[in-house]
């Protein structure tokens, strides 16, 4: 049977390991951290693997996974990876960027409901193998608000109707910053500079720990680590000895302007795979 990843907040384990559990009792092989690690070994290597191996990704989505570095960067990976997603939401919140960017489309199950049901659900996911790894196969174009990228697909021999994720990734990923405002990742110094030039406003998530000189790492065992968006006030140059960037934490009332190296700010922003989102 398929191999099912499960993503979970630490704070949550207890919930986790009931499906995992549930699962394992109709057959479904489940990888879960730590039980399916191997002592000793590094979860910044086991996990991606996992999830490379796995069909279908599990999400134990709380306030406390949105707020977790490492289910964050899970989630990305699972999505890059075009596995099928499988939340099961726990309470009643909103959800915050980047889960409702990735979930907005899909169905979710709530851990109130009867674990036996939830676990049926799946099961039926996974026997039906028109279902499996198909979340992502199809991007339709029409409801995109981006006019520049519905262009660029014209401008193509393909059917703009339903155009493939591997030729949209293949063909069109060198322009997917620039085609229209909005959500990226992958981003570097110069595209956060670019777009403080030209007017934008910029808001970015990084390791706020690593910015306040907190170490928060531990490659051993996944951690809530704090990660937190903040927007982008400035770039301050003029010292070249000690350039600096000009952040505001959005999260936090009444916060003031902070001045950050910009090696510790680049080395805080790679823990959230260089994510920015650009308005205006």
């Amino acid at each position: 049977m398929n191999k099912v990843f499960i993503s979970y907040s630490s704070k949550e384990y207890e919930i986790a390991d009931s499906f995992r559990k549930a699962f394992t009792e109709r057959g479904i092989k489940c990888w879960m951290a730590p039980e399916s690690i191997p002592i000793g070994s590094n979860y910044a290597v086991e996990i991606p693997k996992a999830i490379e191996n796995a069909d279908i990704f599990v999400l134990i989505l709380s306030e406390n996974s949105q707020n977790s570095v490492w289910v964050r960067k899970e989630i990305d990976l699972a999505v890059n990876l075009n596995k099928l997603i499988f939340p099961i939401k726990t309470g009643n919140y909103k959800l915050i960027s980047p889960f409702n960017f990735y979930l907005t489309d899909v169905q979710m199950m709530q851990a109130s409901d009867d674990t036996e049901i939830i676990a049926e659900k799946l099961s039926s996911i996974i026997n039906s193998p028109s279902n499996v790894n198909n979340e992502f196969d199809e991007i339709s174009l029409n409801d995109n608000e981006g006019e520049e990228l519905v262009d660029l697909c014209e401008d193509s021999d393909n059917d703009t109707d339903n155009l493939t994720a591997d030729w949209f990734v293949e063909d069109c990923q060198a322009d997917i910053n620039v085609v229209s405002d909005g959500e990226s990742y992958s981003n570097s110094l110069d595209d956060l500079r670019d777009a403080l030039n030209s007017g934008k406003n910029v808001v970015v998530e990084i390791d706020l720990d690593k910015c306040r000189g907190q170490n928060t790492d531990n490659v051993f065992s996944p951690a809530d680590d704090t990660s937190c968006e903040v927007r982008v006030v400035g770039l301050d140059e003029s010292d070249s000895e000690s350039p600096m960037v000009i952040i505001n934490d959005i999260s936090s009332p009444n916060s003031s302007d902070e001045n950050i190296p910009i090696d510790v700010f680049l080395d805080a922003w790679d823990e959230c795979n260089n994510r920015m989102i650009v308005s205006g």
